[in-house]
């Protein structure tokens, strides 16, 4: 890096199921979408789906590494 360089935000990388690695915050973003929208109402059965296998534990352990960051 040289003077000019700057570091941006960090996006913590967790292992899904498959062990890819992907964004801990793309899982939270959309957690807290499908919360919004069952909010207003609005939360359609295939997201309901989507989200009601999502381990507890594991989104507070995003949750926690987001703040580390």
């Amino acid at each position: 890096m040289d003077y000019f360089s700057v570091l941006g935000p960090i996006d913590p990388q967790v292992q899904n199921k498959e062990g890819k690695w992907v964004a801990a915050l793309g899982y939270l973003d959309k957690v807290h979408e499908a919360i919004e929208k069952s909010s207003r109402g609005v939360l359609t059965d295939a997201e309901y789906l989507m989200i009601k296998d999502l381990d507890l534990a594991e989104l507070r352990s995003y949750e926690q590494a987001k703040d580390l960051t």
